[in-house]
């Protein structure tokens, strides 16, 4: 098995075990990965890559993601939101175990998605 092969697996099954076991919303986590595909962080404390992916998003779209934000880059498929609430969300709602798994996915998704 390839090694991209085995992230993706993990990333998947993380992602399973995040929406199905711990009821976080999909859509959400589906928000996240568009966003770190077109995002990249240089580097990041374990732990805290979806916080820097949103704060990178911050930065080049706003903290609005509404009718007025240009998100064509996205294929319009981000859900409409707020990135501040969402990012008081995750740091509110997960926990560092919960955190660690994030990064997984989202890490796997800007390195990734496209190979």
């Amino acid at each position: 098995m390839k090694k991209t092969e085995l992230i993706s697996q993990t990333a998947q099954a993380t992602e399973k075990h995040l929406v199905d076991i711990m009821k976080i919303d999909s859509r959400l986590l589906d928000d996240l990965k568009l966003l770190a595909k077109h995002t990249w962080v240089k580097s990041f404390e374990p732990g805290a890559l979806a916080a820097n992916v949103i704060d990178r998003s911050i930065e080049k779209l706003g903290h609005k993601i509404d009718d007025d934000t240009n998100i064509d880059m996205f294929g319009n498929a981000v859900n409409d939101g707020d990135l501040k609430a969402l990012k008081g969300w995750i740091e509110n709602a997960f926990g560092q175990s919960e955190l660690y798994l994030l990064d997984l996915i989202l890490w796997q998704e800007i390195n990734f998605a496209d190979k």
